[in-house]
């Protein structure tokens, strides 16, 4: 596992973070998992989510300039959001009698949407919270057997004996609508004179019927033009019995964004209006929030709930101020969807011209981006971007933070870069 991925013994930034993270995985086992077990294989997220989820805090504390904790919203959050989208998608926690239920748990739902739901109450509790209640749950449990339950009435006495959860709320109700259940809801945000108004239904592949009943119990942050400081801290809860929530004294001109730090497991649907000032004022948000932007119109165009015009026009604006990339790596995945549907499609060519417009080199995320950049020209094949790859090399030649810092680290990436393209460098 240690070993460099290629034969001059150097391994990328990607992969080292990687294997980084994998040995975080496995030594948080010694807590979730060995010090306290689940007591059946129907609780195997509390292991699994929890040491996923850990690893990304463990890393973020050993080595920041990576960025675990921002990349976990498209590594693990995406991830889970792809898989738990799909009609065949299980509860995260569901009865387990044979040994074909046990295989069929070890997968994106156990490990990542377990990670997101542990990442939410994190959220909602604050962090000072939170860390009291895991210690104190693994204090309790230390060489026992433990279920979700077990959790739940720990978080929730710590929550209220700190005051971060409301009286009348025990973490049970809220989660168990997320762990006893398969899916995750979308928000639909329609303004109404000086209010926002929100509803919930369940994102699906394809679209959710209309007679599906399925709700959450949600926690909701939002930050506006008037109010931008970042709080993760829920304002409202729409509980699942609620049909609507109402925000009052909005603005009609103000922008309002939902789901701060996207810490909370759902996808928002932006009204006309509402989508349009978010975009007049997309450098104003916090970078995972950008990201969530690009990830949400590009999923709501794929499962229909709107047409991709209008979140490929999005993109193509938003793009030009992406500084960041979250943002990038949001948008990639979506776009290498939309690849592998047109690639034999006459509309192939002009999605591409589309795609090349959303090129963009970022001296951030230690140079990751070099090669995920590398892959997505050589699938699409585009001799159109040549000149951006050259631009861009031009930029990081010249770039004093590059040469300041860590040019030389650059070269064999330069070399390989302008390689591919048949580029004189």
């Amino acid at each position: 596992m240690l070993v460099p991925e290629d034969k001059e013994r150097r391994s990328s930034a990607e992969h080292t973070e990687h294997v980084a993270r994998i040995l975080a995985h496995e030594l948080a086992h010694q807590w979730f998992g060995n010090l306290v077990t689940p007591k059946w294989w129907s609780d195997l997220w509390l292991k699994e989510g929890f040491a996923n989820y850990m690893s990304y805090l463990a890393l973020d504390s050993v080595e920041p300039s990576w960025r675990s904790r921002d990349n976990f919203a498209v590594n693990e959050l995406q991830h889970a959001m792809d898989k738990d989208a799909d009609t065949t998608s299980h509860p995260i926690s569901f009865e387990v009698s044979t040994p074909s239920d046990i295989r069929r748990i070890f997968d994106p739902i156990s490990y990542s949407k377990g990670a997101a739901l542990i990442r939410m109450m994190n959220s909602f509790l604050g962090e000072e919270a939170f860390v009291y209640a895991v210690r104190s749950y693994l204090k309790k449990f230390e060489y026992k057997n433990a279920v979700q339950n077990d959790l739940w009435k720990t978080m929730s006495d710590i929550g209220h004996m700190h005051n971060v959860l409301p009286p009348h709320l025990q973490v049970k109700d809220i989660m168990d609508t997320w762990t006893l259940q398969a899916g995750y809801p979308i928000l639909n945000v329609t303004r109404r004179n000086n209010t926002i108004v929100i509803t919930q239904q369940r994102y699906m592949l394809p679209k959710a019927k209309a007679d599906d009943k399925s709700r959450w119990y949600i926690p909701i942050s939002y930050i506006t033009q008037s109010k931008p400081a970042i709080n993760e801290t829920p304002t409202y809860w729409m509980t699942d019995r609620d049909d609507q929530i109402v925000i009052p004294e909005i603005h009609p001109e103000e922008w309002v964004c939902l789901n701060v730090n996207r810490t909370g497991y759902y996808r928002v649907q932006y009204d006309y209006v509402t989508l349009s000032l978010l975009s007049r004022n997309y450098q104003d948000l916090p970078e995972i929030n950008k990201a969530q932007l690009i990830d949400d119109a590009l999923n709501l165009a794929r499962a229909e709930y709107v047409t991709y015009d209008i979140a490929l026009t999005f993109l193509l604006r938003m793009s030009q101020h992406f500084t960041d990339v979250l943002p990038w790596a949001a948008a990639t995945r979506g776009l290498e969807y939309i690849t592998d549907m047109l690639i034999r499609e006459p509309a192939f060519n002009l999605f591409r011209m589309v795609n090349a417009a959303t090129t963009y080199m970022n001296k951030d995320h230690h140079l990751a981006q070099f090669e995920r950049f590398i892959a997505k020209a050589r699938k699409l094949n585009l001799k159109s971007i040549e000149s951006s790859v050259k631009l861009s090399i031009e930029q990081v030649k010249n770039n004093i933070y590059w040469r300041s810092r860590s040019y030389y680290q650059l070269q064999s990436y330069l070399e390989k870069l302008a390689s591919d393209f048949h580029l004189n460098y």
